[in-house]
This record gives structure tokens, C-alpha cells and sequence, in this order.
């Protein structure tokens, strides 16, 4: 059946219409970016070449849809869909100075945050950079907000309020790839993009605190590159309900940690969706997180000169990044698999039956189930 061109959000751009695709190609096609850029003309142009995923992400008119669809080297045509942060459903920090105590803080861990850049000039950070990419062209410098929030709740150190705002990782090694925009938007490939960029500089944790605007598809690009990144070893921790309070992706990825907010009285604000079975997913305390504020911006209330508190999902999933990172730490080399089980076997039940984190409570299921491995 031809691809219908309606699901891929048509936008009317300098030279006319277009949209943004992503070709996944066959197996034995190599790299991509000539032909495509050959056959499609001067009205289209590559936006990524996304060769660990077998993919290249394109923007052209809608009229060379079918055309690309003929092609001998494409298998698939997808959605290149609309992403955005989703700070305004941030979430508390999860409990974690038990494992601190043990020392445990995140060191030689290295946690990645795609999002929308750093500053790189805050306090919390420094040192501890060991990898910046902008895949915008907006530049690494964070002039939203968001991506220096996320960053600090799942590993900033509290330099500047003397260790009062701790993320839940204070010493792990921090990669930023920048896939938001200064609208705080981006593309389903720049997130693609920055996975492999990321995997490549040796992540063990991912946190995507970003979604899709509507409800999220298992088996869309985005999804299916978590879940390959996922099945080499990292560990992605995503923010899971999006402004409409559904599903969003990458969050609908099988092998994502997928990660909810909850408030003090154990309710999720904002899902709407049906509950999960009971155990199958995570989530974060979800009131109050104060975090890193990047300079210029005011991506939540100010909570002092440094620092803004927010509420939701993007702190739920950079926590549990966080603490990721620590049980890494403490029981290096074990699976994702293994250690998404001690979180879930280790969380206390809140509402729709998912697990809210225990930091404490995962590391002795994660050490005892290391142990009969």
C-alpha cells in the first residue's frame, strides 16, 4: 500500500511544502546521503545520515514521496515526527543518599542528556563534561532551559548551593548532545542522531526527557532506535506522559525504562492512559525539583540565582538516570536488563501499579540477583 503522505506533517517552508521522512534502507545499501540528495533535488537535502541505524533522515516536498517509496534502497518510509522537552511535567528528585553514604556517587559512569544543551559554565558541571554535540546548528550553548535542568537532576554536583541541589549521580561523567532546538523542538533523526553519538563515547545511561507531541507508537524510528541502542548494553531512561497526559515516544519503546511522575500522595498527575501490568514500569517522586538554572533562561521558578525548581516527568527520568548510575557504579558490567528488574523488584507500588524507585532497595535486589546470575 503507498505511503500515505498525510502522516508525515506536511510544513510550509521558503521553498513550499515539505516534510521530514526517515528512509530506512536494505540491508546491503551503504550510507545514503549521495543518491539521496542525487535523485530528490535542489528542494530537498539530508538532515542526518544515520548509518548505525541503517536510516537517513530527509526533508523534501511531499510530491517525492512516492518516488522515494520506489526506490530500491529504501525498505521503509517513516515519520520524521515533531519532538519537545517536557520540563512543564518534571519530576523530585528520587531518594538516594543511602548509596551516597556507601559512596556511591555516579563516578566513572558516563550518563548522556539529549536534550537542549548545556551551560557549560555553571558550577555543577565543572569538570565533569567529557563530551558536548549540537545536532541543531543552534550550538551547544543551553538557551532554553531544559537541557541544563535535566542534566543537573540526574548529575549535577550542588557546587553552587554548597550540595543542597545534588543530582542523583554527583560524580558521573556527563555527554550533552543537543537534538532540542531554541524552541525547545526537534526531530525524531536529531534524537537518533544524538544515540549514536552517544553510544559511540561509550554511554551506559541515556535519559531522553522528551517526547512526541501525540501518543507514541512502539514501532516508529525513534522507538526502534532506543530499543537497538537499549539492546547493545545502555540503559534509557524516558520520560513517559507528554502534555496530552498519554504515551508518548520514545517512551512506547520495548526496551526503554520507562519512567512516570507521581506526587506525594502516590497519584500520577496528568496520565490518562490505561494501567500497565502491575510492575512493568517506574516512576519518581514528581513536586518541587530544584535544579540547575542555565544562565539567561527561566525554564521553571527561580528557586535563587543558580538554580529553578520545576514539577513532572523530565526530573523522574533524570533521576532514575541518575540512580541508574549508581547501581552501574556498585555493581559494575550488569545488563539493563538485570538492573531494570532490581528496580522494579525494589520499587513500592503507587497508583496504575507501577514501582516508584527506591535507590536503596534496588541495589540489594541488583546484588543479589548479580549474584545468582
Amino acid at each position: 500500500m503507498p505511503t500515505d503522505p498525510r502522516t508525515f506533517e506536511p510544513t510550509l517552508g521558503p521553498q513550499g511544502d515539505h516534510i521530514h521522512v526517515i528512509a530506512r534502507l536494505r540491508e546491503e545499501v551503504h550510507g545514503g546521503q549521495p543518491w539521496a540528495s542525487a535523485f530528490l533535488g535542489p528542494t530537498a537535502r539530508v538532515r542526518h545520515t544515520l548509518a548505525g541505524f541503517r536510516s537517513v533522515a530527509l526533508r523534501c516536498p511531499p510530491g517525492a514521496l512516492a518516488e522515494l517509496e520506489a526506490r530500491s534502497e529504501v525498505a521503509a518510509l517513516l515519520p520524521d515526527l515533531r519532538v519537545r522537552g517536557l520540563l512543564d511535567r518534571a519530576a523530585e528528585r528520587s531518594s538516594v543518599p543511602p548509596l551516597w553514604e556507601e559512596g556511591f556517587t555516579g563516578k566513572g559512569v558516563r550518563l548522556a542528556v539529549l536534550d537542549s544543551g548545556i551551560d557549560r559554565g555553571h558550577p555543577d558541571f565543572e569538570g565533569r563534561l567529557a563530551g558536548l554535540e549540537d545536532f541543531t546548528g543552534c550550538g551547544v550553548r543551553d538557551d532554553v532551559g531544559h537541557g541544563t535542568y535535566v542534566a543537573s537532576a540526574a548529575a549535577g554536583s550542588g557546587e553552587a548551593s554548597r550540595g543542597r541541589y545534588r543530582g542523583a549521580a554527583p560524580a558521573a561523567a556527563v555527554l550533552v548532545a543537543r537534538v532540542l532546538d531554541s524552541h525547545g523542538q526537534g526531530r525524531m533523526s536529531d534524537v537518533m542522531a544524538g544515540l549514536m553519538w552517544a553510544q559511540a563515547r561509550e554511554a551506559r545511561v541515556v535519559v531522553l526527557a522528551l517526547g512526541t507531541e501525540a501518543a507514541g507508537s512502539a514501532g516508529d524510528a525513534l522507538c526502534q532506535a532506543v530499543d537497538q541502542v537499549a539492546a547493545s548494553g545502555v540503559i534509557v531512561c524516558a520520560a513517559a506522559v507528554g502534555a496530552a497526559g498519554g504515551l508518548v515516544s520514545p517512551a512506547t519503546a520495548a526496551r526503554a525504562l520507562r519512567v512516570y511522575a507521581y506526587d506525594p500522595a502516590g497519584d500520577l498527575p496528568g496520565e490518562s492512559g490505561p494501567a500497565p501490568e502491575a510492575g512493568a514500569e517506574l516512576a519518581a517522586p514528581g513536586t518541587g525539583v530544584v535544579a540547575a538554572r542555565a544562565y539567561g533562561t527561566q525554564a521553571g521558578r527561580p528557586a535563587g540565582e543558580q538554580y529553578v525548581e520545576g514539577s513532572g516527568a523530565s526530573a523522574a527520568a533524570a533521576h532514575v538516570a541518575g540512580v541508574c548510575a549508581l547501581l552501574l557504579e556498585a555493581v559494575p558490567g550488569v545488563p539493563p536488563e538485570l538492573l531494570a528488574d532490581a528496580l522494579r523488584l525494589g520499587g513500592r507500588a503507587v497508583a496504575g501499579g507501577r514501582r516508584a524507585v527506591s535507590a536503596l532497595a534496588a541495589l540489594a535486589e541488583l546484588r543479589e540477583l548479580a549474584r545468582h546470575r
